[in-house]
């Protein structure tokens, strides 16, 4: 296992990133032959499939798991890179490919296009006993809008059926990791053991294995290159917000909350709210049908953090 992850970081460290904006037009496939070609790794996901063509309409034509290897022949086109694994040749979205053309992906917005917007909501940062906001989730309700809840895995195991009630009522549900990880300063083996294990607290909740969706949402201050690429090879998708409600200060009011979502949302945006903090009800919940409406009513649609993740249609 050692071995294994070491390796994976090495060859995560000679990928440079590149932003979506530096995805080109549709051409033909290019051939290997063009000393173009380069290895790829599946990451983000536990398998993918290889398109015929670079939009997600097209037929599938075959598929690489997790951790396996596929020769990249080009730059991503229309955000799906032209890729070759056996005998199967075509093409494979970036966001689920570490390459030099495309570096470690981490999602921290929506292709720009088709006007989205994704709503996620951490929990774990209140006291055991505190509870959260029922008022977030009515109100979610109330307008018909998705969203993806992040756990974090004491607050699972400590409120297993309210984990099993978001699920029940829709709502797309990923690992926040656990309490006061730190992350970045722990050991490889010690950062994998967390990761893995902050989705068996959720699953467990959820009633079965692989309940929850594979995304992983880590705070801040755990958020450098090493942990996203050991979520990313761990087969999760990391995921990282643009805009934040700053709905944790200690000054915020619904008025505060709903200028910060409004004044800097844009298409594609990830915005982070909290479903179990202080603000939750007076602030959170109060903001909440105001942003809504104003989004809906600038063309707006409210998608999930998996929905957000695949090109627009």
């Amino acid at each position: 296992m050692r071995q294994r992850i070491s390796g994976i970081l090495i060859a995560l460290t000679l990928f440079a990133s590149l932003p979506i904006s530096a995805l080109m037009q549709s051409t033909p496939v290019p051939s290997p032959s063009t000393g173009t070609s380069e290895v790829g790794i599946v990451i983000n996901t536990s398998a993918i499939n290889i398109r015929e063509c670079p939009r997600s309409d097209c037929a599938s034509i075959g598929g690489v798991n997790l951790g396996e290897d596929l020769e990249v022949l080009g730059p991503p086109e229309n955000g799906f890179l032209p890729v070759k694994h056996g005998k199967d040749q075509g093409w494979a979205y970036y966001l689920f490919i570490a390459s030099s053309y495309t570096g470690t992906p981490t999602l921290t917005e929506g292709e720009p296009g088709c006007k989205r917007v994704a709503l996620i909501f951490n929990v774990g940062v209140g006291e055991p006993g505190a509870g959260l906001s029922w008022d977030v989730i009515n109100a979610l309700e109330n307008e018909g809008v998705p969203a993806t809840i992040f756990v974090q895995s004491w607050w699972a195991a400590y409120y297993p059926a309210y984990v099993a009630d978001f699920a029940n009522r829709g709502f797309v549900i990923g690992t926040h990791g656990d309490a006061d990880l730190e992350l970045a300063d722990r050991t490889t083996e010690d950062v994998m053991i967390d990761i893995t294990g902050s989705t068996a607290e959720i699953d467990t909740a959820l009633g079965a294995p692989g309940a929850s969706d594979p995304i992983f949402t880590p705070a801040s201050t755990d958020a450098d290159f090493r942990v996203l690429s050991m979520i990313a090879f761990a087969g999760y998708l990391p995921v990282i917000w643009g805009v934040d409600s700053k709905d944790l200060a200690d000054n915020a009011t619904s008025d505060s909350v709903t200028n910060q979502v409004l004044d800097h949302v844009y298409d594609g945006a990830i915005v982070q709210m909290h479903l179990d903090a202080a603000n939750s009800t007076g602030v959170t919940a109060a903001a909440l049908p105001g942003i809504i409406t104003s989004l809906k009513n600038d063309g707006y649609t409210f998608v999930t953090i998996p929905e957000m993740a695949l090109p627009c249609a």
